[in-house]
């Protein structure tokens, strides 16, 4: 991310742009530290992270809450400047799905990162679970022929059973393209569908992969109140009306009585302007991560994305100044 404070609503962007809202996002480089203040926070996830103790690096994840997860604090990549987050996921008639999020900075000596990554994931083998392995390792899959170092990591993957699902560059410049974002699997590759994204969330590009597989998801019912209606004018005017007199002044009734009635008044009248529905468990709304943003700015939104793939990878510095301002006015439009 580059900073997921300063990146935030790059990740709500992402969200708004997909057909289905994921389960399951693994954010590198957040550079959250103890000291940090911001508010990362995404609606219907719990958020995991390592900070670092240092200004760069850090690993998140975030989970559905329809999921059921155990936070795995006993698992870690000992090396350090190393940042690595892991849980655990229940599976219908499946062995339980351990997802880990790792940022290795790019000083950190590869021979002991690897060695270290090696012990850890023969640990997670024996307990025969499901892996999965993401994040941003600064190991340049492209050149595992020239670097023994990269090749003997390879190798090592290899040997403990993990695929690289991620085969092309992720991180794409006018003069380099390298291949540094990775997602490792130990279960059969046609179960899985990956691939790259090609959104401008930071100078790396988002890699995902599709699984075809049932979670245990608690049986718990939603709710949000929905504002697609509200109007302010009829809603104050019918605070306005209230005849509330008629509450506050009644001497045969105590206060008790007259405070139920009073907010029950309210309640009612919010109800009607601002009703509140249940959301079903199978199809959350991307909407309810930021209410207010409009079916107008959700077009916007996936527009720059085109412009994106078709104007700032282009590396034509004219369709390059039309993307950055398309993109400048947008979010000023929604800074409103």
């Amino acid at each position: 991310m580059r900073s997921l404070p300063k990146n935030y609503d790059l990740i709500h962007d992402l969200l708004y742009c997909l057909d289905s809202v994921p389960d399951i996002i693994a954010v590198s480089e957040t550079k959250l530290n103890a000291n940090s203040v911001s508010n990362t926070d995404l609606n219907n996830y719990f958020c995991f992270h390592v900070d670092s103790k240092t200004f760069a690096g850090c690993a998140a994840l975030y989970v559905s809450k329809q999921i059921n997860t155990i936070y795995r604090a006993d698992l870690s990549v000992n090396v350090s400047d190393v940042e690595s987050c892991w849980v655990e996921i229940a599976q219908k008639g499946k062995p339980n799905m351990i997802v880990g999020c790792v940022y290795r900075h790019p000083h950190v000596n590869l021979e002991e990162f690897t060695l270290e990554l090696h012990k850890l994931t023969k640990l997670i083998n024996k307990e025969k679970k499901q892996l999965f392995i993401l994040g941003d390792f600064n190991i340049d899959f492209l050149k595992n022929r020239t670097n023994q170092a990269t090749d003997d990591y390879l190798d090592m993957l290899y040997s403990d059973g993990l695929l690289p699902l991620i085969t092309k560059p992720t991180r794409i410049t006018s003069h380099s393209a390298t291949l540094i974002d990775h997602i490792y699997t130990n279960i059969s590759i046609d179960t899985v569908t990956p691939g790259i994204l090609t959104m401008d969330i930071s100078d790396h590009l988002p890699t995902f992969c599709i699984i075809d597989t049932v979670v245990i998801r608690p049986k718990v019912i939603k709710y949000f109140r929905d504002y697609s209606s509200f109007d302010q004018t009829k809603y104050i005017n019918e605070i306005n009306f209230i005849d509330w007199d008629s509450i506050i002044n009644n001497d045969h009734e105590n206060l008790h009585t007259k405070a139920r009635k009073f907010v029950d008044r309210v309640k009612e009248i919010v109800n009607k302007h601002a009703p509140i529905k249940q959301i079903p468990c199978s199809k959350l709304k991307r909407t309810l991560l930021k209410p207010w943003i409009t079916n107008g700015l959700l077009t916007s939104i996936k527009r720059k994305q085109k412009l994106y793939r078709t104007h700032f990878l282009s590396n034509d510095p004219e369709k390059k100044y039309l993307y950055k301002k398309y993109s400048n006015t947008l979010n000023e439009l929604k800074q409103y």
